[in-house]
C-alpha cells in the first residue's frame, strides 16, 4: 500500500441477508468495526454519526433496495457523498468472472472472491457460510469458474423444525452416531454441507491434479471447517477484504 493509501479513510459495508456489517479505515489508521442485524436495523445514521467523514465508501448489498436507499441517505445526510454500489463484472482486481452473464452473480460473493484472490494462495475453493452456503471455484489465474449455492447450516435445520410437525427442536449439537431426533438434524446438516464441499474439492482435484486450498468465511464457517480438508484458512469476513480492496483500486 502506499502513502496516499494509508492515509485516505475508507468505509466498507457487507449488507448480507441476516447481518449488515461495515469498516472504516481511519486517516490516522485506525479500524472500526462493526455490525447489526438487518431484523433490527433502523435509521443509520446514528450507527455511524462517530464515523470521520471517508474518501469512498463501497458497498455490497444483497439486502434489497429499502437498504441501498438507506445507505445512500445516510451517507449523503453525515458526510455528503453518494456511496458507490459493487457489481459484479467480467473483470477486477486480477479477477475473471466466468459466469454466462457476469452481472448476474452477487455482489456478496464477486466480493469474497476478490479478497480470496488478494489472499495468493492458488486453486481455492471459496467458501461462505451463512444465511446461505456458497462454493466457489477460485484458480491460481484469477478465473473464477463457477460455484453453488444451497441452504446454509441455521436454514437446513430450521426448515425441518418449521415443516415437519415433529421436529420442533432445532437444537442438537454435532455427534458422530446421533441418537436422538434434534442431534440427528443438526449432524445431517453438518454432513450435508462438509460433502458438498467436498465433492467440489475432488472436482477440483480431478480437473486440476492437485487439492485446492479451502478458504473458509461466514458465520459458521470454524464449525464446518473442522470438518473438511485439512488444506484449509478461515477467514472473518472475505466480502469486506475484498470491499477494501477494490476501493484502494478506487482512490
Amino acid at each position: 500500500m502506499n502513502k496516499h493509501q494509508k492515509q485516505t479513510s475508507i468505509m466498507v459495508v457487507d449488507a448480507g441477508n441476516s447481518r449488515v456489517k461495515w469498516q472504516s479505515e481511519l486517516k490516522s489508521g485506525d479500524k472500526i468495526r462493526n455490525f447489526v442485524a438487518v431484523s433490527d436495523l433502523g435509521d443509520i445514521e446514528p450507527l455511524w454519526a462517530n464515523l470521520r467523514k471517508p474518501e469512498v465508501c463501497v458497498i455490497s448489498n444483497v439486502a434489497g433496495p429499502r437498504l441501498e436507499k438507506k445507505f445512500v441517505s445516510a451517507c449523503f445526510m453525515l458526510w455528503g457523498i453518494k456511496p458507490i454500489f459493487v457489481k459484479s463484472q467480467r473483470t477486477c482486481c486480477g479477477v475473471t468472472n466466468n459466469y454466462y452473464d457476469p452481472h448476474s452473480l452477487g455482489s456478496d460473493r464477486w466480493a469474497a472472491l476478490i479478497g480470496a484472490h488478494d489472499l495468493e494462495l492458488g486453486d481455492s475453493l471459496v467458501i461462505t457460510l451463512g444465511t446461505a452456503s456458497t462454493v466457489d471455484v477460485l484458480y491460481s489465474d484469477g478465473n473464477f469458474m463457477g460455484g453453488i449455492i444451497f441452504p446454509g447450516l441455521d436454514l437446513m435445520g430450521n426448515s425441518l423444525s418449521q415443516e415437519t410437525y415433529a421436529l420442533r427442536n432445532p437444537n442438537g449439537r454435532d455427534s458422530k452416531f446421533p441418537r436422538n431426533t434434534v442431534d440427528a438434524i443438526y449432524s445431517g446438516s453438518m454432513r450435508a454441507t462438509a460433502g458438498a464441499i467436498e465433492a467440489m474439492r475432488l472436482q477440483v482435484l480431478i480437473d486440476r491434479g492437485k487439492s485446492p486450498q479451502l478458504v473458509f468465511s461466514g458465520g459458521n464457517a470454524r464449525k464446518v471447517a473442522k470438518h473438511c480438508h485439512k488444506n484449509r484458512s478461515v477467514h472473518d469476513n472475505l466480502v469486506i477484504d475484498g470491499l477494501i480492496r477494490v476501493s484502494r483500486d478506487l482512490i
